[in-house]
Protein backbone atom coordinates (compact mmCIF):
# COMPACT_ATOMS: atom_id res chain seq x y z
CA UNK A 1 0.00 0.00 0.00
CA UNK A 2 2.88 2.39 0.75
CA UNK A 3 4.39 1.76 -2.68
CA UNK A 4 0.99 2.20 -4.32
CA UNK A 5 0.11 5.44 -2.48
CA UNK A 6 3.51 6.98 -3.34
CA UNK A 7 2.58 6.73 -7.02
CA UNK A 8 0.17 9.65 -6.45
CA UNK A 9 2.17 12.95 -6.55
CA UNK A 10 2.19 14.67 -3.15
CA UNK A 11 1.39 18.18 -4.38
CA UNK A 12 -1.49 20.48 -3.42
CA UNK A 13 -4.58 20.23 -5.61
CA UNK A 14 -3.68 16.92 -7.23
CA UNK A 15 -6.69 14.76 -8.14
CA UNK A 16 -6.75 10.98 -8.53
CA UNK A 17 -7.75 11.38 -12.18
CA UNK A 18 -4.73 13.64 -12.85
CA UNK A 19 -2.43 11.21 -11.03
CA UNK A 20 -3.62 8.34 -13.21
CA UNK A 21 -3.00 10.39 -16.37
CA UNK A 22 0.50 11.40 -15.26
CA UNK A 23 1.83 8.12 -13.86
CA UNK A 24 2.15 5.07 -16.09
CA UNK A 25 3.13 2.89 -13.12
CA UNK A 26 -0.10 3.85 -11.37
CA UNK A 27 -2.12 2.98 -14.48
CA UNK A 28 -0.36 -0.39 -14.70
CA UNK A 29 -0.93 -1.17 -11.00
CA UNK A 30 -4.66 -0.45 -11.33
CA UNK A 31 -4.99 -2.56 -14.49
CA UNK A 32 -3.08 -5.54 -13.09
CA UNK A 33 -4.52 -5.67 -9.56
CA UNK A 34 -8.27 -5.98 -8.76
CA UNK A 35 -7.46 -4.75 -5.23
CA UNK A 36 -5.78 -1.58 -6.51
CA UNK A 37 -8.60 -1.02 -8.99
CA UNK A 38 -11.23 -1.30 -6.24
CA UNK A 39 -9.21 0.95 -3.94
CA UNK A 40 -8.96 3.71 -6.56
CA UNK A 41 -12.67 3.42 -7.37
CA UNK A 42 -13.61 3.86 -3.70
CA UNK A 43 -11.07 6.67 -3.23
CA UNK A 44 -12.59 8.65 -6.12
CA UNK A 45 -16.02 8.43 -4.47
CA UNK A 46 -14.56 9.86 -1.25
CA UNK A 47 -12.38 12.47 -2.96
CA UNK A 48 -13.30 16.05 -2.06
CA UNK A 49 -15.39 15.20 1.00
CA UNK A 50 -14.62 16.77 4.37
CA UNK A 51 -12.16 14.69 6.37
CA UNK A 52 -12.50 16.49 9.69
CA UNK A 53 -13.84 19.66 11.29
CA UNK A 54 -11.36 22.36 12.18
CA UNK A 55 -11.62 25.93 13.41
CA UNK A 56 -9.21 28.69 12.41
CA UNK A 57 -8.04 30.15 15.72
CA UNK A 58 -8.10 33.83 14.79
CA UNK A 59 -10.36 34.05 11.72
CA UNK A 60 -13.49 36.20 11.78
CA UNK A 61 -16.12 36.21 9.03
CA UNK A 62 -17.54 39.67 8.28
CA UNK A 63 -20.92 40.03 6.55
CA UNK A 64 -23.24 42.97 5.74
CA UNK A 65 -26.10 41.39 7.73
CA UNK A 66 -26.51 38.45 10.15
CA UNK A 67 -24.43 35.44 9.09
CA UNK A 68 -27.58 33.29 9.13
CA UNK A 69 -28.64 35.16 5.97
CA UNK A 70 -25.76 33.40 4.21
CA UNK A 71 -25.02 30.07 5.86
CA UNK A 72 -25.91 27.79 8.79
CA UNK A 73 -23.98 28.04 12.07
CA UNK A 74 -22.78 25.44 14.57
CA UNK A 75 -20.76 25.02 17.75
CA UNK A 76 -17.05 24.19 17.39
CA UNK A 77 -15.86 20.75 18.58
CA UNK A 78 -15.99 20.43 22.40
CA UNK A 79 -17.28 23.98 22.80
CA UNK A 80 -20.96 24.62 23.52
CA UNK A 81 -20.56 28.40 23.74
CA UNK A 82 -18.63 29.39 20.63
CA UNK A 83 -20.22 29.79 17.19
CA UNK A 84 -18.62 29.04 13.83
CA UNK A 85 -19.87 28.92 10.25
CA UNK A 86 -20.96 25.54 8.91
CA UNK A 87 -19.28 26.37 5.59
CA UNK A 88 -15.51 26.37 5.19
CA UNK A 89 -13.37 29.31 4.10
CA UNK A 90 -13.47 28.85 0.31
CA UNK A 91 -17.28 28.63 -0.12
CA UNK A 92 -17.64 31.68 2.16
CA UNK A 93 -15.10 33.54 0.05
CA UNK A 94 -16.98 32.60 -3.13
CA UNK A 95 -20.13 34.05 -1.58
CA UNK A 96 -18.38 37.40 -1.21
CA UNK A 97 -17.97 37.32 2.57
CA UNK A 98 -14.78 38.68 4.08
CA UNK A 99 -12.48 36.54 6.25
CA UNK A 100 -10.09 38.52 8.43
CA UNK A 101 -7.42 37.06 10.70
CA UNK A 102 -7.08 39.00 13.95
CA UNK A 103 -3.88 38.01 15.70
CA UNK A 104 -3.64 38.54 19.44
CA UNK A 105 -0.18 40.12 19.90
CA UNK A 106 0.92 40.96 23.44
CA UNK A 107 3.41 43.40 21.88
CA UNK A 108 0.51 45.77 21.17
CA UNK A 109 -0.38 45.73 24.88
CA UNK A 110 3.28 46.37 25.78
CA UNK A 111 3.40 49.37 23.40
CA UNK A 112 0.16 50.77 24.85
CA UNK A 113 1.47 50.45 28.41
CA UNK A 114 4.81 52.01 27.44
CA UNK A 115 3.04 55.03 25.93
CA UNK A 116 1.03 55.53 29.13
CA UNK A 117 4.11 55.15 31.34
CA UNK A 118 6.00 57.74 29.25
CA UNK A 119 3.09 60.17 29.48
CA UNK A 120 2.71 59.69 33.26
CA UNK A 121 6.42 60.01 34.02
CA UNK A 122 7.53 62.62 31.48
CA UNK A 123 4.34 64.43 30.45
CA UNK A 124 5.01 63.57 26.80
CA UNK A 125 2.21 62.13 24.70
CA UNK A 126 3.60 60.14 21.76
CA UNK A 127 1.41 59.76 18.68
CA UNK A 128 2.05 56.13 17.73
CA UNK A 129 0.42 56.67 14.30
CA UNK A 130 2.77 59.50 13.31
CA UNK A 131 6.29 58.46 14.27
CA UNK A 132 9.46 59.67 12.54
CA UNK A 133 10.41 56.76 10.30
CA UNK A 134 13.93 58.18 9.81
CA UNK A 135 14.88 58.66 13.48
CA UNK A 136 18.64 58.00 13.64
CA UNK A 137 18.46 57.03 17.34
CA UNK A 138 16.13 54.16 16.44
CA UNK A 139 18.49 52.96 13.71
CA UNK A 140 21.36 53.09 16.25
CA UNK A 141 19.40 50.73 18.55
CA UNK A 142 18.85 48.30 15.65
CA UNK A 143 22.51 48.55 14.61
CA UNK A 144 23.57 47.54 18.13
CA UNK A 145 21.23 44.53 17.91
CA UNK A 146 19.57 45.79 21.10
CA UNK A 147 16.16 44.52 20.01
CA UNK A 148 15.11 42.13 22.77
CA UNK A 149 11.33 42.45 23.06
CA UNK A 150 10.95 44.02 19.60
CA UNK A 151 8.49 41.88 17.63
CA UNK A 152 10.24 39.81 14.92
CA UNK A 153 13.67 41.26 15.74
CA UNK A 154 14.62 39.48 18.96
CA UNK A 155 16.12 36.20 17.75
CA UNK A 156 19.92 35.79 18.02
CA UNK A 157 20.26 35.33 14.24
CA UNK A 158 18.27 38.45 13.42
CA UNK A 159 20.24 40.56 15.91
CA UNK A 160 23.52 39.37 14.42
CA UNK A 161 22.38 40.31 10.91
CA UNK A 162 21.19 43.74 12.12
CA UNK A 163 24.66 44.45 13.51
CA UNK A 164 26.22 43.47 10.17
CA UNK A 165 23.68 45.48 8.18
CA UNK A 166 23.74 48.69 10.29
CA UNK A 167 20.35 49.87 8.93
CA UNK A 168 20.04 53.59 8.22
CA UNK A 169 16.74 53.71 6.29
CA UNK A 170 13.34 52.25 7.12
CA UNK A 171 13.43 50.08 3.98
CA UNK A 172 16.31 48.11 5.54
CA UNK A 173 14.06 47.17 8.47
CA UNK A 174 11.25 46.02 6.15
CA UNK A 175 13.65 43.97 4.01
CA UNK A 176 15.12 42.21 7.05
CA UNK A 177 11.66 41.14 8.27
CA UNK A 178 10.83 39.85 4.79
CA UNK A 179 14.11 38.00 4.21
CA UNK A 180 14.44 36.43 7.65
CA UNK A 181 12.41 33.30 6.91
CA UNK A 182 13.36 29.82 5.67
CA UNK A 183 13.16 30.46 1.90
CA UNK A 184 14.93 33.80 1.31
CA UNK A 185 17.22 33.67 4.39
CA UNK A 186 20.19 32.83 2.14
CA UNK A 187 19.96 36.27 0.48
CA UNK A 188 20.56 38.31 3.66
CA UNK A 189 24.41 38.22 3.37
CA UNK A 190 24.09 39.28 -0.28
CA UNK A 191 21.82 42.20 0.68
CA UNK A 192 24.28 43.29 3.39
CA UNK A 193 27.31 43.12 1.05
CA UNK A 194 25.51 45.11 -1.65
CA UNK A 195 24.22 47.63 0.89
CA UNK A 196 27.81 48.40 1.94
CA UNK A 197 29.20 48.40 -1.60
CA UNK A 198 31.22 45.21 -1.14
CA UNK A 199 29.37 43.51 -4.00
CA UNK A 200 28.10 45.10 -7.20
CA UNK A 201 24.34 45.03 -7.79
CA UNK A 202 23.61 43.17 -11.03
CA UNK A 203 20.32 43.12 -12.92
CA UNK A 204 19.60 40.27 -15.38
CA UNK A 205 17.77 42.85 -17.54
CA UNK A 206 17.67 46.66 -17.55
CA UNK A 207 13.87 46.71 -17.04
CA UNK A 208 14.38 45.17 -13.57
CA UNK A 209 16.43 48.03 -12.16
CA UNK A 210 13.45 50.24 -11.38
CA UNK A 211 11.66 47.32 -9.66
CA UNK A 212 14.59 45.92 -7.65
CA UNK A 213 16.65 49.05 -6.92
CA UNK A 214 15.21 49.51 -3.41
CA UNK A 215 16.10 45.94 -2.42
CA UNK A 216 19.66 45.83 -3.80
CA UNK A 217 18.69 43.83 -6.90
CA UNK A 218 17.04 41.02 -4.90
CA UNK A 219 13.36 40.11 -5.46
CA UNK A 220 12.13 40.25 -1.86
CA UNK A 221 8.39 40.92 -2.13
CA UNK A 222 5.58 39.13 -3.98
CA UNK A 223 4.62 42.47 -5.53
CA UNK A 224 8.08 42.68 -7.10
CA UNK A 225 7.59 39.28 -8.71
CA UNK A 226 4.28 40.50 -10.14
CA UNK A 227 5.94 43.68 -11.45
CA UNK A 228 8.72 41.64 -13.07
CA UNK A 229 6.13 39.52 -14.89
CA UNK A 230 4.37 42.69 -16.07
CA UNK A 231 7.65 44.27 -17.23
CA UNK A 232 8.64 41.24 -19.29
CA UNK A 233 5.13 40.80 -20.70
Amino acid sequence: MNTFSKMIPARPGITIADAIKENNDLQKAIQESPLHSKLISNAQKLEGTIRQLGVHACAVIIAPSPITDFCPLQHPPKDNNGIVTHFSAYPLDNMGLLKMDFLGLRNLTIIDRALRIIENNHGVRIDIDNLDMEDQKVFDVFTKGDTTGVFQFESAGMRRYLQELAPNVFEDIIVMVSLYRPGPLQYIPTYIRRKHGKEKVKYPHSSLEQILKLTQGIAVYQEQIMQIVQAFA
